[in-house]
């Protein structure tokens, strides 16, 4: 897949991406986006032309945990029927998945990328960017839970606004490396987190 082919593709991507109207839609464009940024990396693709790709399906994502917020979800009433004037469907069936515990998953975390503004968004991807990596849907799992910070846009100068996000990361780093479980102690998640952020500083120390 050619640079120019695939800026093509993602602008019509972009494009329907404002105009997604059910969680359907929204699940069938995840899929395309998943094969895009599958052929990006085969090409050897800019680390920044995949994180595009990435950042439209983590967008995408967001886009199906906010219309699943308003999707009725079928609930049996009596003698296990259900209204027909509704008509909702289960989870399992809307998003397609082998149970319904997976289902409740997935549209939990993407509901969870629905607290996310796209600015935020654009901020993470921008973040990795900088450092040469690949953008993943965990990093912006990780911002929305409020495990990394994340920077909205706003009017200041290139220069500022590298300075600014900088300092808060790290001091989001920081946070993270001092944190402790309940009781002080530090848990098995927490290690593995630490772990990261110490991979993390060190591929930018290596990117500078």
């Amino acid at each position: 897949m050619s640079n120019g082919s695939s800026l093509v593709i993602l602008t019509e991507v972009e494009k329907r991406l404002a105009s997604l109207e059910t969680v359907t839609e929204a699940t069938d464009m995840i899929a395309q986006l998943e094969a895009i940024r599958t052929l990006a990396q085969n090409a050897r693709m800019d680390v920044t032309d995949i994180n595009k790709v990435v950042a439209l399906s983590v967008r995408t994502k967001k886009r199906a945990g906010e219309l699943l917020r308003d999707t009725p979800k079928k609930k049996p009433g009596p003698a296990g029927k259900i209204s027909a004037s509704v008509a909702p469907i289960s989870l399992k069936e809307l998003l397609g998945t082998k149970t319904e515990d997976e289902a409740k998953h997935l549209s939990a975390r993407w509901q969870l990328l629905a607290t996310l503004t796209d600015a935020q968004i654009s901020a993470v991807a921008k973040l990795f960017n900088d450092n040469g990596l690949e953008l993943t849907t965990a990093a912006c799992y990780a911002a929305a839970r409020g495990d990394a910070p994340v920077t909205e846009a706003r009017e200041t100068t290139a220069v500022e606004d590298e300075a600014g996000a900088q300092k808060d990361f790290e001091r989001g780093l920081d946070k993270l490396v001092n944190a402790k479980d309940k009781g002080g102690k530090v848990g098995p998640k927490l290690a593995a987190a630490r772990q990261l952020v110490g991979l993390f500083r060190s591929a930018a120390k290596e990117a500078a």
